[in-house]
């Protein structure tokens, strides 16, 4: 598992890994996954500018791809860029041999928990390949030791590589990032909606204060308040609630 800041190249490791494999075994095929259409088609794009695939080769596959059949079955296509859900959705309605690939990418790859897709095409790839070859990308793992191990758990991770534009390796390739602002004006359709939300809000807001139960500007009250209000309400209602059953 490859941890890496955003633009710090995670996509290019995958492209390396695979253009290596693809050049030591030639008929081998590479899939390389990402959680939403945009992104497998964009690293779709991304792979034929780096490597010296054929459009015929590349191929992206999502929910809307109508000729998923033809890609899968198709010996000339070595590399595909696909969603998660529409692979697995694949793959068990038998269209889809994950065992004939060589490699398995996983980007986002921090979304691998429960039964997300990435977690059962993972346990499937290990299962039917006699050798099989992860390779996950992320760029927040997560904040929590047990979130990680998780992921690293339920893609079979064996070996985690955590770098940052700090470190030695790297700092010297990065001339790094320059962030600028572009304001967008909203639809007239989105400014009335967001008026009207706000209108709601302030209205909640207004009658929590009228009751005593707020006690502070209206202009200091932002959504962390106000999740933080709920929840102390639900705490102390489920106090009375069980205080009630249990004849305190």
């Amino acid at each position: 598992m490859a941890v890496q800041p955003t633009a710090l190249g995670k996509t290019v490791i995958a492209e390396l890994v695979a253009a290596e494999l693809l050049h030591r075994h030639p008929g081998c095929r590479i899939l390389f996954m990402a959680p939403t259409k945009p992104l497998a088609l964009q690293h779709r794009e991304t792979v034929l500018k780096h490597l010296k695939l054929g459009e015929g080769e590349v191929a992206a596959v999502t929910g809307e791809t109508a000729a998923r059949p033809d890609v899968w079955n198709s010996p000339r296509v070595r590399f595909v860029t696909a969603t998660p859900q529409t692979v697995w959705n694949d793959h068990r309605n038998g269209l889809v041999r994950l065992e004939e690939f060589a490699l398995l990418v996983f980007d986002e790859c921090h979304r691998s928990r429960s039964r997300y897709a990435y977690t059962r095409l993972a346990e499937e790839y290990i299962r039917r390949c006699p050798y099989p070859l992860i390779l996950a990308l992320t760029a927040s793992p997560g904040s929590e030791e047990d979130k990680v191990v998780e992921v690293v758990r339920n893609l079979w991770i064996e070996q985690v590589v955590w770098m940052s534009e700090e470190d030695e390796e790297v700092s010297k390739y990065i001339p790094g990032i320059r962030v600028g602002w572009v304001r967008v004006k909203l639809p007239a359709e989105y400014e009335m909606i967001r008026d009207e939300i706000k209108r709601m809000i302030e209205s909640v807001i207004a009658r929590l204060r009228e009751s005593g139960l707020l006690r502070m500007p209206i202009e200091a009250v932002n959504r962390k308040v106000l999740v933080r209000f709920d929840e102390e309400r639900l705490f102390v209602t489920r106090g009375l609630y069980e205080n009630g059953r249990s004849g305190g």
